[in-house]
């Protein structure tokens, strides 16, 4: 989504202009950087440290969600500024850069209200990693896009329309549009894609805080049980109200700005100005990483086994004939093996070799 202004400017773009040099410095940075975070994200959330945990499918969801924007929306804008021309309504890549931008941000926004309400609804059944079924969490998801495809197709039909916006590089919706159908599309945008799912998350979080402080949360009589509990709980709110506070706050200036056009009727910064709420909310498909690797553990410790190739533990079932000498069939069935790969040190004449330990256990034990 981009401010829009139907008058043509004077001329193209001018490298020796510094606000053209920095957004096209800025873009390329956030391409690059979000394109790589997002990418490990996917590959650190699919092991299995992280599979069984509950809101990691929508974690992913939001890291592809960034990824399409990347791929599909920010080359189209990076272009136009290395070719130093600007884009007209005309344009079909207008359109298609407005509606796909605008989509996968409201989309994004979407899951992460559904990530506050999964967290919610934990806490409601006493247990922070109770996870949905594949069929609710596959709703969820859907849900999500389904939002951010409904909130921006009515303008590829007449209602409102896609513009550029002030200094052509980008488009979107036509913030400036006076008609009662400009303005009534235009408000329910900013409610849909903002507002409602703003309060949606408030109160999930304020209930959260609630049962948080509550004897509710007493699950067992087991105090270092309960404490291990409340600190894994916080941890896990943290990280998500961090992620939705970024995400938040790098949109909330463009939404201001577009406040102010709609009742106005035309933009209250210049061209150059202009596109910083732009870049803000463009900017936020490289937040998400960044708050995992700060505040959850387990993320960063998958990041840097995945940075340095570590090899991990694995479970695996006993075959009767590993063990010739062993205990009958009865007790092999109810024994697993647990197989840990660890590099050899440098200095070994195995360099870059593994030593492989096993150990047997009874189910009850492991």
């Amino acid at each position: 989504m981009q401010f829009s202004r139907e008058e043509d400017p004077p001329s193209g773009f001018n490298w020796n202009n510094a606000w053209f040099i920095a957004y096209g410095v800025v873009m390329i940075a956030v391409l690059s950087i979000g394109f790589l975070g997002n990418t490990m994200t996917v590959i650190i959330l699919r092991k299995h440290e992280h599979a069984s945990k509950s809101l990691t499918p929508l974690m992913i969801n939001l890291a592809i969600a960034s990824l399409i924007i990347i791929v599909l929306g920010y080359p189209l804008v990076i272009s136009v500024v290395v070719r130093g021309s600007h884009v007209t309504k005309e344009d079909p890549t207008c359109r298609w850069s407005a509606f796909i931008n605008g989509t996968v941000g409201i989309s994004s926004i979407a899951t992460l209200t559904e990530m506050s309400l999964v967290i919610n609804y934990s806490l409601h059944r006493m247990n922070p990693n109770v996870r949905l079924t594949k069929r609710n969490m596959a709703l969820l998801i859907a849900g999500a896009w389904l939002y951010g495809l409904v909130s921006m197709f009515p303008p590829l039909v007449g209602w409102n329309r896609f513009v550029p916006g002030a200094v052509r590089i980008s488009c979107g919706p036509d913030w400036t549009d006076k008609s009662a159908s400009g303005v009534s599309y235009n408000l329910v945008l900013v409610v849909l894609g903002f507002f409602l799912p703003l309060c949606v998350m408030i109160k999930a979080y304020y209930e959260i805080y609630r049962l948080l402080r509550s004897r509710e949360m007493l699950i067992s009589a087991n105090s270092s049980f309960q404490l291990r509990q409340k600190l894994y709980i916080k941890k896990l709110v943290r990280m998500t109200v961090l992620a939705i506070a970024a995400f938040m706050l790098s949109w909330a200036p463009y939404c201001f700005v577009s406040i102010v056009a709609i009742f106005k009727g035309s933009h209250i910064i210049t061209s150059g100005e202009a596109e910083i709420p732009e870049l803000m909310a463009k900017a936020s498909v490289i937040y998400n990483p960044v708050v995992y690797l700060i505040t959850n553990s387990s993320y960063r410790a998958s990041f840097w086994k995945v940075i340095s190739c570590q090899k991990q533990t694995m479970i695996v079932h006993v075959r009767e004939n590993l063990m010739p000498n062993g205990p009958s069939r009865r007790t092999l069935r109810s024994r697993r093996m647990a197989v840990l790969l660890k590099p050899l040190n440098e200095v070994s004449v195995y360099n870059g070799g593994y030593v492989v330990a096993m150990g047997f256990a009874s189910v009850r034990d492991l």
